[in-house]
């Protein structure tokens, strides 16, 4: 197989405009989700660092620190949801008490 100059010229091309191509959606993918992460950091209390270094870090990083910022602040969001589970449960312990306490009250009163 003989490839004449300007074949390989035209594949040449081609790869360049490929990798480009290839070039250019990387930076928009980094872009959004470094825009994304800031978006989200700064609607609630991060863990480690603030919003701004957390959006700038994927922005270099790119989605696998995306990924990384999710699991370190959505775990905390997680360990939030159960201290106020644990809260509501430790407050209908306390009306069982509280209940418990008037039924022992009337039952000395009657007695």
């Amino acid at each position: 197989m003989n490839f004449t100059i300007d074949e390989m010229s035209a594949t040449a091309t081609y790869f360049q405009t490929f990798a480009f191509a290839f070039f250019l959606f990387t930076v928009a993918l980094h872009i959004i989700f470094a825009a994304a992460v800031f978006v989200d950091a700064s609607k609630r209390d991060t863990k480690l660092v603030g919003p701004v270094l957390w959006a700038a870090a994927t922005l270099i990083i790119g989605p696998f620190f995306a990924a990384a910022y999710w699991v370190v602040n959505r775990l905390a969001v997680i360990e939030e949801l159960r201290t106020l589970y644990s809260q509501k449960t430790e407050l209908t312990n306390e009306e069982k008490i509280q209940r418990h306490r008037e039924e022992l009250n009337k039952r000395r009163s009657q007695s």
